[in-house]
């Protein structure tokens, strides 16, 4: 009997996380408008798949990535004062979702690199790019040029790898021999509840308000590169990194909630976030 309830258990949490995958709502470019706000393209479409949070010029921004029905490229979406500046079809769709933003995301920062220099170069050529409001996401072409090959796909390090969706990714597979599967959802709630802790991280606050305040008894790792900082901050059972944000002049001008880590294990040593 108790290998019984515990197999009902199992499926009946796989089917919930199964069945939240398939209602998820996609992004449909058909309606979305450059004239849309931040707030109207979420009350349509659901929620982006990834975002970060940055300053531009004095003005906080925020980029997100959007899915797409099956066959569809991602769309990445530049905002600024919550007014949509750009939308653009990804043109390096890969089997795995990324976000074009990643390349300028660094842990641990290489020398002379400028994460937040980056990532206003980057937000800039997407507006000069991409400022109309007709573009429309053709279905996959293996000839088209927007679905050109990309970078060449890089060999994931050993260790864990997560991100968004890390329930799914981690404990599914394991769930088949073992509980893994509870304890991966319990781990993605407990970091779910970190990142909702950590909300009070906010573009402009100074890092010394911050180590008094939210990250008070966290672990964290810091990694400088002149007057440039990028932070990680562990979270949920496993430890790994929940947020990650970047420092100018000690305050913050990038944060991302949901970051693209590599950790060899459980916590922050030896963690990288930003591709490969």
């Amino acid at each position: 009997m108790p290998l019984l309830r515990y197999m009902t258990c199992t499926l009946t949490m796989m089917t919930i996380l199964l069945s939240g995958c398939a209602s998820k709502p996609y992004f449909d470019m058909e309606t979305a408008s450059h004239q849309d706000s931040w707030d109207d393209l979420v009350n349509r479409h659901g929620r982006p798949f990834d975002s970060l949070e940055f300053l531009l010029d004095q003005q906080a921004c925020k980029a997100a990535t959007w899915e797409q029905q099956r066959g569809l490229p991602t769309i990445t979406t530049l905002h600024c004062d919550s007014q949509t500046m750009a939308m653009a079809p990804d043109a390096s769709q890969n089997f795995a979702i990324r976000s074009q933003f990643e390349h300028c995301l660094q842990f641990p920062l290489e020398p002379g690199h400028d994460a937040w220099q980056c990532l206003q170069e980057w937000a800039l050529d997407l507006a000069a790019s991409h400022p109309g409001p007709d573009y429309k996401s053709p279905a996959l072409d293996p000839n088209s040029a927007l679905h050109g090959p990309g970078p060449a796909g890089t060999a994931l390090e050993a260790g864990f790898y997560g991100a968004i969706g890390t329930a799914l990714l981690g404990p599914v597979f394991p769930a088949l021999i073992g509980a893994s599967v509870l304890a991966g959802v319990t781990d993605e709630a407990g970091q779910d509840g970190a990142r909702r802790r950590l909300k009070q991280v906010q573009l402009g606050m100074s890092f010394e308000t911050l180590e008094a305040s939210v990250l008070s008894g966290r672990r964290f790792e810091v990694s400088e590169s002149g007057m440039q900082a990028t932070v990680i901050v562990g979270g949920g059972l496993s430890g790994n990194p929940v947020l990650a944000f970047g420092l100018a002049d000690h305050r913050v001008v990038w944060v991302h909630r949901q970051p693209l880590w590599r950790c060899p294990g459980l916590g922050l040593r030896g963690c990288r976030i930003g591709l490969p």
